[in-house]
């Protein structure tokens, strides 16, 4: 439930700070921003882990002064968070009765747990309603459908059931909501869609492209949204076709993670819109200076609200994408992107016919790493109906130490998906961060 500080907050943002890259122009966005990072850099000083990490450069609170002086900051990685103790990404002065883990799906083969607020979640969430205002979906007025990771401790059981379900419904009616689990099969799934009959469904890109499959062999025939979208993952231009073919309708993709939250969005024309209010992002080169217009860089972001875990120049999305110059005719002057590459997910298939979250896999392994183990990255492949292999960045003298992790991870893979299914996990010294996490050369999608 939501304590009363935590709703004056909410409802005072959703009041004057709703909507604001329409509201202000470029000059006025920028002082918001110069302010809100004045206040996350003096939050972060409150954590051990920025605390020594700034003090290393030999910065105090006051040598930022906005958006202006940002690159005096180091840049942190997934690799940082990982290592840290979870306590020390955490304000000493924060009340730990209001705050609560969020993993990562593991899209990235890298698993990390993150500390969030119920008030950074409701202000991500608040992004979204944005979202779908910009493509004609009321959120409290249409029924909306949300295919996501609900287990516990998963990023969307994090933001949507520990917050707007638990509080916000003694103010709007929830019934018009529908959350669904990204873990179960795709067929499942579809059900339960075509009873409920949203206006609007979001979801990870390899699920809905499961769904897609579904809908064009004849399933689903009640399931008519008038909008997709589509977050998570990479969204190629095949799956977006696949997907708007299918359901006869036009997606629009959200640019988000765990750790950041909501990033950019694509508007009415198509254009990724940075969300200038809830984020800072820049678009490194290699030297670590600002990419010029056209060019491609590393996405380095900076959240700008949020009183749990300070996100500070994080790179650790291990993302790319194009820096754009142009304006957009659709009315926000905010910052665009284009061209994202980088976490890439395919769905699984059965030799029974269903279609599987690869989220459902990924989850296994980052379950066995809060048990322990300690992978640098992971990536599976599957090779055929009855082969999948998973490859594991592990220290050579730790491959016996984790036997009983791998032995695990095994029989929990061939309960989904058969015993007669062939499980190869493989030792590698290194995997490079832009491969996809789940492959599946099995030709399914067509």
């Amino acid at each position: 439930m939501l304590d009363l500080t935590s709703t004056m907050k909410i409802a005072k943002s959703y009041l004057f700070d709703r909507d604001l890259t329409r509201k202000l122009g470029r000059e006025r966005i920028k002082k918001y921003q110069d302010k809100a990072l004045k206040k996350v850099v003096e939050c972060a000083f409150k954590t051990k882990f920025y605390r020594e990490k700034y003090r290393e450069k030999g910065l105090n609170p006051s040598d930022i002064k906005g958006l202006e002086d940002i690159d005096k900051l180091p840049i942190v990685t997934r690799d940082d968070f990982v290592k840290a103790s979870p306590n020390d990404l955490l304000p000493e002065t924060i009340n730990v009765k209001k705050i609560f883990q969020a993993s990562t799906s593991g899209s990235t083969g890298q698993p990390l747990v993150v500390w969030n607020d119920t008030y950074t979640a409701l202000r991500c969430l608040q992004g979204f309603a944005e979202e779908l205002s910009e493509h004609g979906v009321n959120w409290r007025k249409d029924k909306i459908t949300i295919i996501g990771d609900f287990s516990p401790g998963g990023p969307e059981n994090a933001y949507l059931t520990n917050t707007f379900f638990s509080g916000l419904n003694l103010f709007f009616n929830t019934k018009n909501f529908q959350t669904l689990d990204v873990k179960e099969d795709a067929l499942s799934l579809m059900q339960k869609i075509s009873r409920f009959k949203p206006d609007f469904i979001g979801g990870y890109p390899p699920m809905l492209k499961g769904l897609a499959f579904l809908k064009k062999n004849g399933y689903g025939e009640t399931v008519k949204p008038k909008c997709i979208a589509t977050s998570g993952t990479l969204l190629d231009k095949k799956t977006r076709d696949f997907i708007e073919e299918a359901f006869n309708v036009k997606l629009f993709d959200v640019y988000s993670s765990t750790e950041a939250g909501t990033v950019a969005f694509q508007c009415r024309e198509g254009r990724y819109h940075v969300h200038s209010e809830l984020v800072h992002v820049e678009l490194l080169g290699r030297d670590g200076e600002p990419v010029d217009y056209g060019e491609r860089g590393s996405v380095v972001v900076t959240r700008l609200y949020g009183e749990a875990t300070p996100v500070l120049r994080y790179i650790g999305m291990n993302d790319t994408a194009k820096n754009v110059e142009v304006d957009c005719v659709c009315g926000r002057e905010t910052p665009l992107i284009s061209e994202i590459e980088g976490r890439r997910c395919d769905p699984v298939f059965t030799l029974d016919g269903r279609i599987l979250s690869p989220f459902y896999f990924t989850s296994i392994i980052c379950s066995y790493v809060k048990k322990g183990l300690n992978v640098e990255r992971f990536q599976i492949v599957q090779n055929s109906l009855d082969e999948m292999e998973i490859l594991v960045a592990v220290e050579s003298n730790q491959w016996e130490t984790y036997k009983k992790h791998f032995e695990g991870i095994e029989k929990d893979f061939k309960y989904k998906l058969g015993e007669h299914v062939e499980i190869k996990i493989k030792q590698v010294k290194k995997l490079e961060n832009n491969v996809p996490v789940v492959l599946s050369k099995v030709e399914g999608l067509k």
